[in-house]
């Protein structure tokens, strides 16, 4: 879950009975939209995150405490979800006041717009399939 009980947003968890609560974001002046690696629920997630040079899409892995800003654009990228099998990250992008769906390797080697997307998206992206 996103607080501001810090005075900026900021990522939390805590156990199913609201206890044991543990902030995960420590970095950016603010991080929110946060979804968890399907096969690695606890120990990786991606989300966005602002430094003040825009919204970006991160990656936090807490078993090695690394984290990785993947996309470094002046833009609004939002939304990010994991594919099924945790190898891409489809996200909204948001470039000259349109949505566009992009994707993104987890490990941030390969990126790519959707194409054939006339309209604006105004949702966010869901993936379809069964994990490989």
């Amino acid at each position: 879950f996103t607080s501001n009980r810090t005075g900026s947003q900021h990522i939390y968890r805590m156990n199913v009975s609201g206890e044991q609560v543990k902030r995960l974001t420590f970095e950016g002046k603010e991080n929110t939209q946060a979804t968890y690696l399907p096969q690695n629920s606890k120990n990786t997630i991606a989300f966005v995150t602002d430094d003040g040079n825009g919204k970006n899409i991160a990656i936090l892995n807490k078993t090695d405490d690394w984290r990785s800003i993947l996309l470094t654009s002046s833009g609004k990228n939002l939304s990010p979800t994991f594919s099924p099998n945790g190898a891409m990250i489809l996200y909204v992008t948001e470039q000259d006041g349109k949505k566009r769906l992009a994707t993104i390797s987890s490990n941030g080697k390969t990126a790519a717009m959707l194409k054939n997307q006339s309209q604006s998206v105004v949702t966010v992206g869901t993936w379809s399939g069964r994990p490989d």
